[in-house]
């Protein structure tokens, strides 16, 4: 059985946690926010903005003070939230009932947030001031090997479905896996019938030739929510350019995100790396294939140090060995681990020479055009 990252990163913060003298020291901190230009926040405070992978802070299935605060300020319109993680995995009961209270958390919460189960939902919350929450899956593990309990989920408000999370299912390969075996009989059988179900296909941590299956396979355009660029830093976790274009031909979009130890190898991470993965795969794919998807909690985490730590757990496991190109330095990059990242990201878009219309898009605009096309 292969680790996740999260629970390596659960088990560390058990272990840094119960370490004497833990909060004597001094924890790296979410970093002030930077100043965006007015006109910045005027386009951001008219487009449809969006991050297509959050989370909570805790990975509970809730709404907390800290999340609706982050949410509040954020100022964005939608985001993907990863409703199947759970403290005992991604098993088919625990995540009906994770999924169940993900919805009576936005039944309690109707003053602003909606959950969104097609674009026109987004677009209301646009109009009237809300948030809309996009339920997605980070692995098809939950279906076992029944096709019917994704009907279940889908009543149940799941719009997104990844079909592997690291590791092999028995829908095709992970990123981790050395055989990079592609979509098997019964993926091929999923992607049917998340086509007649009008529900998202997400390949970000599938492996090269499950991915080149799967948008071979599907009749409708499918996402990268949360991956960056191969031909910019080596690492299995992201997309080849071969990738990208297959997604990018099809009408599908990839989300960049913000794993910063995905992103460069240098020691301080900057946004301007985050956007020199944008603009790569704006010249694979063109300007209408590309977007942000921070894989991170709506509010930014808390504990870098924590995290961290996690991941240099990850690295020193076997099962990662093609996951980092060297030992993990940072994980985020600070300018956009906080609610109002997708602001920063358009100031840093805007100084960087991208237009008004590309900067939309980016930010939002291409992965709300993706679900209109593809869930209705």
């Amino acid at each position: 059985m292969v680790c996740t990252r999260r629970e390596f990163f659960g088990n560390a913060l058990k272990a840094t946690l119960g370490m004497t003298g833990f909060f004597c020291a001094p924890a790296l901190a979410i970093e002030p926010s930077p100043r965006v230009e007015p006109e910045i926040e005027q386009l951001y405070r008219k487009t449809i903005s969006g991050d297509a992978l959050v989370y909570t802070e805790d990975y509970s299935s809730n709404l907390d003070d800290l999340t609706l605060r982050a949410i509040r300020s954020s100022g964005m319109t939608y985001a993907f939230y990863d409703v199947s993680i759970t403290p005992k995995g991604r098993g088919f009961e625990d995540c009906a009932r994770s999924i169940s209270q993900w919805n009576e958390a936005v039944a309690r919460n109707t003053d602003f947030v909606v959950r969104a189960a097609s674009a026109a939902d987004i677009l209301k919350a646009k109009r009237e001031g809300k948030h809309a929450m996009v339920f997605l899956f980070q692995d098809a593990y939950p279906l076992e090997q029944d096709l019917t309990r994704l009907r279940l989920f889908y009543d149940l408000g799941l719009r997104v479905l990844q079909l592997t999370h690291n590791a092999r299912n028995l829908v095709g390969d992970g990123y981790v896996d050395r055989v990079n075996g592609g979509l098997s009989a019964f993926g091929i059988g999923l992607v049917d019938a998340m086509n007649r179900i009008r529900m998202l296909i997400d390949l970000s941590h599938c492996g090269e030739q499950t991915t080149l299956d799967a948008i071979r396979y599907s009749k409708y355009p499918c996402a990268f929510t949360h991956a960056g660029c191969r031909a910019l830093l080596g690492t299995e976790r992201n997309k080849t350019d071969a990738e990208i274009r297959a997604l990018a031909k099809k009408g599908g979009v990839i989300g960049i995100f913000n794993m910063s130890c995905w992103l460069t190898e240098k020691d301080r991470p900057t946004v301007d790396d985050v956007v020199e993965h944008i603009h790569h795969a704006v010249k694979v794919a063109g300007i209408d294939h590309v977007g942000f998807g921070s894989d991170g909690p709506m509010g930014g985490v808390q504990r870098l140090l924590e995290e961290l730590d996690g991941h240099v757990q990850f690295f020193n496991s076997k099962s990662a060995c093609t996951v980092y190109t060297r030992r993990p330095a940072h994980v985020r990059v600070p300018e956009l681990n906080e609610a109002r990242r997708l602001l920063i990201l358009a100031d840093a878009l805007s100084r960087k020479g991208f237009k008004e219309t590309a900067i939309e898009k980016i930010i939002g605009g291409n992965f709300f055009r993706l679900l209109k096309e593809v869930i209705g």
